[in-house]
C-alpha cells in the first residue's frame, strides 16, 4: 500500500516575505515607542517620589525646628517667668515695711505694681535730729534691669542721705554713682526731700519727676525745680528750693502711672483731672483725700489691670497744741540755719516786729554758736539742745550744750577799757543788748534768751 504523500509547505514569496518584515517593524516601532512612554512615566513617577521626599524631609525637617524652637520658648518663658519673679521680690524688698511714727506728721499711702515690673520707688526715712527724708521716683525700663537699678537707688540715696542735710547734696551724689555703675539709658526721675519735723522748714529738688502738690487753704502749689534725670549725666546739676509747711498743709507726691493711666477710650487721667480733684477735696484729711484719688482713677481706666506702676505718697501737717517745741542738732555751725528757720517765722507770725527778729536772730547766732564751738568743741558726737516757746507776752529760747560748761564771773568784762582787746565775754554783752533776758545755769552750759512781745516792751 503506498504511504501517503506529506503536504508540501508553501515558500512565501518574496514579497510576503517584504510584508511580513514590515509588519514586524511596525510591531517592534510600537513597543519602543510604548517603552519611551513608560520611560517618561517613570521618569515623571521618580521625580513625584523625589519631590515627594523632599517635601517630607522638608516637613520633619520643619516638626524638628518647631520643636526645638518651642522647647526655646518653654525655656524663655521660664527664665523670663524667673526673672520677673526676682524682679518682683527685689521690688517688693524695696520697698518700706513700715514708715517711721512722726508727731504731727500724718502719713497716707497707695501703691499698685503691675504685672511687669516697673520701677516704682518710695521711702520715708528717719535722718536724725528729728528730719525725715522723702523719696518718690520712677526708674526706666521694666523688669529685672529696673528693679536692679532701683535697688542701687535705694541704697544710695539712704546711704547719702544719712550723712547731708541738703537735698541738692544728696541727689548729686547718687547720680554720679548711677552713671558709674549702671549701664547707659538706665536711669530714673526723682523728687527728694529733707522734711524738718520740727520746725515744718522743707528742702526739695525735683529731678524731672511729677510735681508734688502742696494743697493748703486758698490753693495748692507745685513742687518743681530744675532738675535733670538722675543717673544720665555726669554734669547733671540740680537746684534746691525751700518752702514753710504749716498746720493742715498736704503734700501729694506720685509716679506719671496716676496721670498716664488710660479709659477705655485711650484718654488719659491726666494732672488737671488730679489737680482739680485735689482742689475740690482740700479740706479732707489725707488719707480721704487718697482713697479719692485712687477711686477717680479706677473709675476712669474701668477697673481694667495698670500698664504701668501707682504710686500715691500723702502726708498732711497736723495742728500743735501749742506752740512750743525742741530742736537737738549736731555740734555743727551750718545747722543754725535750722534753729533760725524755726523760730523767726513763728515770731513773725505773732506780729514781732522786724526790729525784734534782728534782735532774736543775732542773740540766737551768738549763743548757739557760743554751744558748738565753746561748749561742746566742735565735736559733732555732742549735741545742742534748743527748747523755744512763744505765749502771748514773750518768747523764751533755752540753749544748752553738753560742754563743761564754764563760770560766768569769771569772764572779763570787754566793756571795761582794760579788756578792750579781750576776745571772751563780747558775744554775752550782745545777747545782753538784744534781749530783755539773758540768764545762765549755775554750771554754765545753758543760757536762757527771752524777749517780750513788741506790745509789752518799747525795746
Amino acid at each position: 500500500m503506498p504511504k501517503p504523500s506529506k503536504p508540501s509547505r508553501k515558500t512565501p514569496s518574496p514579497n510576503e516575505w517584504v510584508l511580513e518584515i514590515q509588519r514586524l517593524k511596525q510591531e517592534l516601532g510600537a513597543l519602543d515607542k510604548r517603552l519611551d512612554e513608560s520611560k517618561l512615566a517613570i521618569g515623571k513617577l521618580t521625580e513625584e517620589l523625589q519631590a515627594k521626599n523632599q517635601e517630607l524631609e522638608a516637613q520633619r525637617f520643619i516638626e524638628r525646628q518647631v520643636t526645638k524652637l518651642t522647647e526655646e520658648l518653654r525655656q524663655r518663658d521660664l527664665r523670663i517667668q524667673r526673672e520677673l519673679d526676682l524682679a518682683r521680690e527685689i521690688q517688693e524688698r524695696m520697698l518700706p515695711v513700715f514708715l517711721p511714727d512722726v508727731p504731727g506728721v500724718k502719713v497716707a499711702i497707695r501703691y499698685t505694681p503691675t504685672d511687669k515690673v516697673g520701677g516704682d520707688l518710695y521711702d520715708i526715712m528717719e535722718l536724725g535730729s528729728g528730719c525725715l527724708g522723702i523719696l518718690v521716683a520712677d526708674v526706666s525700663g521694666y523688669g529685672l534691669p529696673a528693679a536692679l537699678v532701683m535697688a542701687m537707688s535705694k541704697m544710695a540715696f539712704k546711704t547719702f542721705a544719712a550723712n547731708e542735710y541738703s537735698p541738692k547734696a544728696v541727689i548729686a551724689k547718687v547720680n554720679a554713682n548711677l552713671c558709674e555703675n549702671t549701664l547707659e539709658g538706665q536711669f530714673l526721675t526723682a523728687f527728694f526731700a529733707i522734711l524738718d519735723s520740727q520746725t515744718l522748714r522743707m528742702k526739695y529738688v525735683n529731678a524731672s519727676h511729677c510735681c508734688p502738690v502742696l494743697a493748703r487753704k486758698g490753693g495748692f502749689e507745685l513742687l518743681d525745680t530744675d532738675g535733670l534725670f538722675v543717673g544720665m549725666f555726669d554734669s547733671a546739676s540740680y537746684e534746691e528750693k525751700e518752702v514753710q509747711l504749716r498746720a493742715g498743709d498736704k503734700l501729694l507726691f506720685y509716679t506719671d502711672g496716676i496721670v498716664d493711666a488710660f479709659s477705655g477710650n485711650g484718654r488719659a487721667f491726666g494732672r488737671e483731672r488730679l489737680h482739680d480733684l485735689i482742689q475740690r477735696h482740700a479740706e479732707s484729711d489725707v488719707e480721704t483725700l487718697a482713697a479719692l484719688i485712687v477711686d477717680s482713677l479706677e473709675k476712669h481706666t474701668g477697673g481694667r489691670k495698670a500698664e504701668d506702676d501707682i504710686t500715691l505718697v500723702g502726708l498732711e501737717i497736723e495742728p500743735r497744741e501749742a506752740e512750743q517745741w525742741r530742736l537737738i542738732i549736731p555740734s555743727d555751725p551750718t545747722e543754725l540755719a535750722r534753729v533760725e528757720s524755726a523760730i523767726l517765722p513763728c515770731l513773725e507770725s505773732k506780729g514781732y516786729s522786724q526790729r525784734c527778729l534782728f534782735a532774736v536772730r543775732l542773740a540766737v547766732e551768738e549763743a548757739v554758736i557760743n554751744a558748738i564751738r565753746h561748749g561742746n568743741q566742735l565735736d559733732k558726737a555732742k549735741k545742742v539742745t534748743i527748747d523755744f516757746s512763744v505765749d502771748a507776752e514773750k518768747a523764751t529760747i533755752v540753749i544748752a550744750d553738753e560742754g563743761d560748761g564754764f563760770d560766768l564771773a569769771a569772764v572779763p568784762d570787754p566793756t571795761q577799757d582794760e579788756n578792750l582787746e579781750v576776745e571772751h565775754g563780747r558775744g554775752i554783752v550782745l545777747m545782753r543788748a538784744y534781749m530783755d533776758k539773758v540768764e545762765y545755769s549755775k554750771k554754765g552750759n545753758v543760757v536762757t534768751l527771752v524777749k517780750f512781745a513788741p506790745w509789752l516792751s518799747s525795746v
